[in-house]
């Protein structure tokens, strides 16, 4: 009997899960206080920090080739510009771009850019790989000396960057956040105008009521995706050592991809080129070998509207190129000019 009434119930230990249980109820209020903190701490950073960094990785890992670019009208203030272009972004986010002023600038002004060119970037939903076009857009020229560097850049280079900038802002959905976009893009130059032919010519015995005494047909290749409207150019005819022999002048020139073919015409100076014979004949000496007479061209003018375009004129001046023309076609192409007038 006595053992019996020895014999105690095993006291039983609340499982982990029934301690939990009666923690939380016990102090659940003291959770919620905390809770309300931190969401009062985390939440304005979140969207201070957080969401503006996300937002400013996504348009720097963005993709933004440049599909074509044209630079029409211009004067010696202003040019009208048009640009087509891509931006992508991982599919899932759909952006929406507030408009801003997109700067261009050569890159190699870092830090301190100059911009030559500021121009009006509209309202743009972006969402997976999205074209944007800015179409026919007048600007003013910020600094003649820096936009004329860029475009030196382009007709002279194997390749050469265009540098933009721009501070907008950007929502996705409900959130938004200010983002900075500065890009380098680097493009194909026209190389020189490497590829300048001259595809025939012809001389006139008796010169035009214009005083024209040489017709002739030329093509000026364009290796970019950069496109130039000039207006009227001028075109030093040149023997050696820069000697000036005349010149030809293209009408309404507008240098679009790839080969682009004028008429042009000029005046051949006769007299100039009979004084300094024998340094002609040994400067086209090696195309006399191939039965082609060679030419040597230069700028002089380039003229919009009446106007002289100064930036392109520093370019086109200082750029010698030289062509090949068929002796024989050039008989022929004078005989039957002559015949026919």
């Amino acid at each position: 009997v006595e053992q019996i009434e020895n014999v105690g119930i095993a006291e039983t230990k609340p499982s982990k899960k029934r301690r939990l249980k009666r923690h939380c109820a016990r102090w659940w209020c003291c959770y919620c206080i905390g809770n309300v903190i931190f969401l009062a701490i985390f939440l304005p950073l979140f969207f201070l920090y957080v969401i503006p960094a996300v937002a400013q990785l996504m348009v720097e890992n963005a993709d933004l080739p440049i599909h074509a670019v044209t630079i029409m009208q211009p004067t010696p203030d202003s040019v009208v510009l048009s640009l087509r272009a891509s931006l992508k972004i991982p599919k899932p986010f759909k952006v929406r771009l507030e408009p801003f002023t997109l700067t261009l600038f050569r890159a190699e002004t870092k830090p301190n850019i100059i911009p030559y060119v500021n121009f009006d970037f509209p309202e743009t939903w972006v969402q997976g790989n999205t074209t944007i076009e800015i179409t026919n857009q007048k600007v003013a020229i910020a600094n003649r000396d820096e936009f004329t560097e860029f475009l030196r850049a382009a007709v002279e280079g194997q390749t050469f960057k265009l540098a933009a900038r721009g501070e907008t802002t950007a929502h996705m959905g409900a959130l938004k956040a200010k983002v900075t976009l500065d890009k380098e893009v680097e493009m194909g130059g026209l190389r020189k105008l490497d590829g300048f032919k001259i595809n025939s010519a012809t001389l006139l015995l008796s010169p035009e009521e214009d005083g024209t005494t040489l017709l002739a047909n030329v093509t000026i290749p364009n290796h970019s995706i950069v496109e130039f409207e000039l207006g009227n150019q001028t075109l030093n005819l040149n023997g050696p050592n820069n000697i000036i022999i005349g010149n030809a002048t293209i009408q309404n020139v507008s240098v679009r991809r790839g080969n682009n073919t004028f008429a042009a015409r000029g005046f051949l100076d006769l007299k100039t080129t009979l004084q300094n014979f024998n340094s002609i004949l040994a400067f086209t000496a090696p195309a006399l070998a191939q039965g082609n007479l060679m030419l040597g061209a230069s700028g002089n003018q380039t003229v919009y509207n009446g106007q002289h375009i100064s930036y392109y004129e520093d370019i086109l001046n200082n750029l010698h190129l030289t062509g090949q023309v068929s002796i024989i076609q050039l008989l022929v192409d004078s005989f039957t000019h002559l015949m026919s007038g």
